[in-house]
């Protein structure tokens, strides 16, 4: 992501035009027991930990659609001050010790970049152009022969994980049999059913591009779960198609 960010200003760095300015934002949230926190929340920031003034309600509005109530929207101005801004979120973040990682995270991390692009028509009018960046961290899905010295908190956000990425899948077949046997008669997409789906609304069922990045071990005890998170980026990849 760092990466990206000093990628996006050199981009823009190089654009000598002075009727072209560029403006970068971004938010950064997590979800954990499906509910969202915002990590750049004043509160969350202040306390280093998640308040209920930090959670965020994701809401669709008709013409803007998907949009966090309260959800902070940073400023960004050079990749500097993008990796410091990470860097404070990710301080914040919720982690759930296991047996086999003592700093795991359980949580979907989301990070989402706007890029707006404001040009001078013939006219002398101002044209907007803005475009997004969606980047979602999952935890995946623990297998029973990982759940070893488990406590009661670990198998709810187990349980949680379990149903998000549920939610997840389902979207993904709808949106597969819409393209197919229900080309002529599409049912209705279940985005609402996970703030996840919600937030990828437009990633998953718009105008994007969809690129699935999976994290496996080479250990024979993580066999399991490694096959299990190739199968579900497998799904996604073969299921989703992007106008």
């Amino acid at each position: 992501v760092n990466e990206g960010f000093r990628l996006i200003f050199a981009k823009i760095g190089a654009i000598q035009n002075p009727k072209i300015r560029h403006f970068v934002s971004a938010s950064y949230f997590e979800i954990y027991n499906e509910e969202v926190v915002d990590l750049w929340s004043p509160d969350t920031l202040k306390n280093l930990a998640r308040t209920p003034k930090s959670c965020v309600s994701f809401k669709c509005h008709p013409r803007h659609g998907v949009y966090g109530k309260r959800l902070v929207q940073c400023s960004v101005d050079s990749a500097t001050t993008a990796e410091s801004l990470l860097k404070m979120g990710k301080a914040t973040g919720a982690v759930v010790a296991t047996s086999a990682n003592m700093d795991r995270s359980r949580t979907s991390t989301c990070l989402s970049i706007s890029l707006k692009r404001i040009s001078k028509n013939k006219f002398g009018e101002d044209e907007e152009v803005v475009s997004t960046m969606k980047f979602v961290e999952l935890p995946g899905s623990d297998m029973k022969g990982t759940m070893q010295g488990a406590n009661t908190d670990r198998l709810r956000t187990t349980c949680k994980i379990d149903t998000q990425l549920s939610a997840f899948k389902k979207v993904v077949k709808t949106l597969a049999d819409n393209a197919t046997k229900y080309a002529h008669n599409p049912r209705p997409v279940p985005y609402d059913q996970s703030p996840l789906t919600l937030f990828l609304k437009d990633a998953l069922g718009g105008n994007a591009k969809t690129l699935v990045m999976c994290m496996i071990a080479p250990s024979d005890g993580d066999f399991d779960d490694s096959m299990a998170t190739l199968g579900f980026a497998d799904k996604v990849m073969r299921y989703v198609r992007n106008r």
